[in-house]
């Protein structure tokens, strides 16, 4: 029993840090007139997100798990993309002027490529990860708000590469900005409650009901 506690435990808590994290990095740039905050908060929610996968991996009755790991598999792609952007943007201003095929402010870079690709592997981590949760309304909540995240991510990558509209994929990145701090939020909440109730039945060890 104490094992499926901790699991809870660490899950809420990563849940929640990962949501006023990626909150932050949304806001600070805004306050501060500048979008170097957003990488320095950024770079932590993308290992979070990991950590909060693993979680949920671990939340899931085992007849689950595969999908659970197989969203684990695409989140270590996702922060090994991502945190490799968001450091070298923390690192940029050390190397001067960058050249176009460098620079974030254009759509066709690099970095861009980089950034979209992450966020499209993060998207797969939610969609396969999404089958864990099914009991509930709180918890059907949340199997939607991930499998919503996994389309937007999937779309954004897809839609990139076959050169939709940039209005478009910018409109899905302000979507993106609203999803995903209420789908981290509502899992923490998620966890929160199961650990309010002692009745740890997603985890494998505990006799279903």
């Amino acid at each position: 029993m104490e094992k499926q506690k901790a699991i809870l435990l660490m899950g809420f808590w990563f849940a929640l840090l990962v949501t006023l994290l990626n909150i932050g990095s949304t806001l600070l740039p805004l306050l501060t007139k500048g979008g170097f905050s957003s990488f320095i908060l950024g770079f932590p929610v993308a290992i979070l997100f990991v950590i909060m996968l693993v979680s949920v991996h671990y939340y899931a009755p085992e007849e689950k798990r595969i999908f659970s790991l197989i969203g684990v598999a695409f989140s270590i792609a996702c922060v090994a993309l991502l945190g490799f952007n968001y450091y070298f943007m923390m690192c940029s201003s050390r190397l001067g002027e960058l050249p176009a095929l460098l620079n974030l402010t254009n759509p066709n870079s690099i970095i861009w490529v980089v950034e979209i690709l992450g966020y499209g592997f993060m998207g797969l981590s939610t969609l396969f990860a999404a089958f864990v949760f099914g009991r509930g309304k709180l918890a059907k909540t949340v199997k939607w708000l991930f499998i919503v995240h996994g389309i937007l991510g999937i779309g954004g990558m897809v839609g990139y590469a076959l050169e939709w509209n940039m209005t478009i994929l910018l409109g899905g990145l302000i979507f993106w900005d609203i999803l995903f701090p209420l789908m981290t939020l509502c899992l923490a909440i998620l966890f929160k409650k199961e650990l309010k109730s002692n009745d740890y039945t997603y985890t494998s060890e505990c006799p279903s009901k």
